[in-house]
Order: C-alpha cells, then sequence, then structure tokens
C-alpha cells in the first residue's frame, strides 16, 4: 500500500503542475565521510551518497495549498535503505518522502493533512519536547541537524488569533527513527561484528495505537510561550531482544506534557522549556558481551522499566557584534528505585555553541560542544560552509565524541573515541 501510493504521489505530480500555480525547487547534494586518524577504520569511507531533493508547492486556491518534498538518494556503499521509502534492502538508489501535505487555511482555522514535518521546543542539539517527528541516524552529516528530521503521517486542525494558536494531532501511522541497521552499515563494520538482522516491530496503524498531540501558543510582547502534550510511542526503541544473529526492536508508550518560553532580555534571549514523562522507559543494566565473536550464541533481552521523569532546560544567547554565543544547562531527573537500571536518578549536561559569518556573509563558521557531568563524557564540533556562489554551497564539518565511561557491551566501547570529517555539497537549480 506505501509503495502504490508513493508511485501515485510520483506519477500525478508532473499532470498537477499544468493545473494549478506552481513554485518549485531542485538541489543536488553530495556528502562523504571518513574517520579520523586515531579512529577505528581511519582512512576508509564510511558514507559516501548523491541526493537530488524537488520541493513544490501547487496552489490550488488562494486559501489551498498542496506541498512535496522528495528526495531520490545514490548509495553506493549500499548503508543508508533503513532511511528510504521505496527501494529495496540495501540497495544502491531508493527514494524517501520527506514530506507530503495538503494544507487549507482560513482566517481563524486551518487543517493540514499528511506527512509533515513538525518542530517542538526551544533546545539546541538536545531534546525536551521534540518528540513528535522521528529522526535518521543513518548519516553522519553534522552540519545541518534539522535534515535528519522524519515527517509524520498526521492530520493537524489549527484554531488561531494574531497571537494565540491551539493545534490537535491525530497520528494515526507510528514512524520509527531509521537506525543504521543495515548489514554494511559502516557502523557495523567498525564493530567487527557479524551481521546482525534487525525486526523494527514498531506498532501498527490500527486504533489502539493511534498517537494524539496537543500544541497551545502565547505570542506576546514579553515572550513567546508554548504548551505541549503528546501521547504515543517514543521514536527511538526502548528494548533489543537478541537471538543469536537477529534482534527485536520493540517500542514503549508513554504520556509526555511540557512548556517553554522564549523571553528577550536586551541583547540576550533566554530560553526555558521543561516536560513531565509518565511511563518513560529505561534501559536495564548492560550485559558485558563480545559481538566480534563469530561463535557467540546469545539470547538476551536487554528490556526496560518504566519510571516518570521530569526533563528541564535553560539557555541563553547572546549576539553581540555579528557573533552568536548560546549556553544550554540540561537536567534529566527519573523517579525510583534505579539499582537495576543503566544510569542514575539525576543526569545533567551542558552545551556551549558560537558561530560567527565572514566575507560577507559567503562564509559561516561553528563550533559546538557538549558535556554530560557524571562521567565527562563529551562531543565537539566543528563546522564550516561557504557560498561559492549564489547556487553552490560547499561545507565541512569535524566531529568527536569521547566517551569516559563503560557502555558494557564489550564491542561497543571501540566507539568510546570516536571521530570523522564529512565533506558536502550543495547546488540548488
Amino acid at each position: 500500500m506505501k509503495a502504490f501510493f508513493l508511485a501515485a504521489l510520483i506519477l500525478l505530480s508532473p499532470f498537477c503542475l499544468f493545473a494549478f500555480d506552481t513554485d518549485f525547487s531542485f538541489s543536488l547534494l553530495t556528502d562523504m565521510s571518513t574517520p579520523l586518524p586515531y579512529a577505528k577504520r581511519a582512512g576508509e569511507l564510511i558514507q559516501a551518497e548523491m541526493k537530488g531533493d524537488l520541493e513544490l508547492y501547487l496552489y490550488a486556491t488562494e486559501k489551498t495549498t498542496f506541498f512535496m518534498n522528495g528526495r531520490v538518494i545514490l548509495d553506493p556503499l549500499s548503508s543508508l535503505s533503513d532511511s528510504f521509502d521505496l527501494g529495496a534492502a540495501e540497495s544502491h538508489l531508493g527514494f524517501s518522502l520527506k514530506e507530503a501535505w495538503i494544507d487549507y487555511t482560513s482566517d481563524y482555522w486551518a487543517f493540514r493533512g499528511g506527512r509533515q514535518i513538525v518542530a517542538w521546543g526551544k533546545a539546541d542539539l538536545l531534546t525536551v519536547t521534540n518528540v513528535l517527528c522521528p529522526r535518521n541516524y543513518t548519516s553522519f552529516s553534522f552540519f545541518d541537524l534539522s535534515d535528519t528530521y522524519m515527517g509524520i503521517d498526521a492530520a493537524r486542525v489549527s484554531f488561531k488569533s494574531d497571537i494565540y494558536s491551539l493545534d490537535f494531532y491525530w497520528i494515526p501511522i507510528v514512524r520509527a527513527s531509521a537506525l543504521p541497521t543495515a548489514k554494511k552499515h559502516p557502523v557495523q563494520k567498525v564493530l567487527d561484528a557479524s551481521p546482525i538482522d534487525f525486526k523494527n516491530n514498531a506498532p501498527e496503524p490500527k486504533f489502539e495505537n493511534f498517537e494524539y498531540a496537543l500544541k497551545a501558543s502565547a505570542y506576546w510582547k514579553y515572550a513567546d510561550v508554548s504548551l505541549y502534550g503528546f501521547y504515543g510511542y517514543d521514536r527511538l526503541p526502548s528494548s533489543f531482544k537478541l537471538y543469536a544473529l537477529s534482534a527485536e526492536m520493540d517500542y514503549n508508550r508513554s504520556l509526555m506534557v511540557g512548556a517553554d518560553a522564549s523571553i528577550p532580555l536586551g541583547g540576550l534571549v533566554l530560553r526555558l522549556e521543561g516536560a513531565f514523562f509518565y511511563d518513560s522507559a529505561i534501559p536495564k543494566t548492560k550485559i558485558n558481551i563480545d559481538l566480534s565473536d563469530p561463535s557467540i550464541l546469545f539470547d538476551y533481552d536487554f528490556g526496560y522499566k518504566k519510571r516518570d521523569k521530569l526533563v528541564m532546560l535553560a539557555g541563553l544567547d547572546w549576539m553581540p557584534g555579528g557573533w552568536i554565543l548560546s549556553a544550554q544547562y540540561y537536567g534529566d531527573l527519573a523517579f525510583g528505585d534505579m539499582s537495576e537500571l543503566s544510569r542514575s536518578n539525576y543526569v545533567h549536561m551542558a552545551t556551549l555553541a558560537i558561530s560567527k559569518s565572514f566575507f560577507k556573509d559567503t562564509l559561516a563558521v561553528s563550533l559546538a560542544g557538549l558535556v554530560q557531568f557524571e562521567e565527562w563524557n563529551n562531543m565537539f564540533v566543528l563546522n564550516a560552509s561557504y557560498n561559492a556562489t549564489d547556487a553552490l554551497v560547499v561545507s565541512a564539518s569535524v566531529y568527536c565524541v569521547n566517551i569516559v565511561s563503560d557502555l558494557g557491551y564489550k564491542t561497543f566501547n571501540d566507539l568510546r573515541n570516536w571521530g570523522g570529517v564529512t565533506i558536502s555539497a550543495k547546488y540548488s537549480f
């Protein structure tokens, strides 16, 4: 059914161009990545992809718009197929439908139905209330993290005024995040593990699995404030069940209520965000196994227990003389007994980011860092992009991940000190 729907959408789109006013753009993107010299598999090409993006707007009336954003992906390494909507497993060519929706907007209410990307919250790099959209974790690109978001298949009804807005979401189809589970994905090569067959037990589209969400916002002169509610499934697996060289991934359902605020303070902007999660899934204590041993036969259930938790974030932005400085503090407080679980009751971390544009805004450079305070795990990302012409943008990213704590899985400890370089280019027509 999904393949039929996508094929029909692609075939019918050219005919719609002649029936409505249209606006479209096309771009070609390419990404190549390799590990840093100190990292495992250094010198190897771990990502090589070319993507063609088409964005198409069809204006049926002044109030009705159809939008589609589709992507054709050429994947020589056959490692990105988990992010395809159409394409055989571990194939070299695939199609991904990022968004496809129809929108009707009147003076006081609006409706949008179809696949849509929804961004919640005020946090950068970290996630507090931004739980609706799954993510694409198959790529090593750190330059544009917004490009990793995948759309949800949902219907949204909105009521609005000049100051207030209210959005209701009905999500009948649960979409999980795309993980690097393809047998030829570089992560499996880095682990030196025998390829594992992953089975994604994402909830089926039936009544008892429907998801619901709510957002209420106010835009005042002194602050922007939003309230959120979501009852649905985690976008990442809550547990893994391993059987020999196969694995099943299951998902937990929980309730989230949250809020955020953005408050201007002269030359500063204060960002506040918090969320309470009821029945959140927390993994059990890790088991020390070695996936690189080809003779290993294991039958483990890396399950979870449900705990309530409170997640909080405070951020401050400052823009002196063309610079952009941003600092955030993040705290995650879980309630209850944690003796059998893989984390402590309180986990906290901080991020710091700095960016600036040079040469009449043709060159942009940014540096971001994250530190987890319990065991001083950290991550750094350096990005640079250059607008060579109005149509061509060339960018480079260097990332370093340093995990001090023992990951528990003997094989995964090879990833405790990992880093890489990604070179990207985008040409827009």
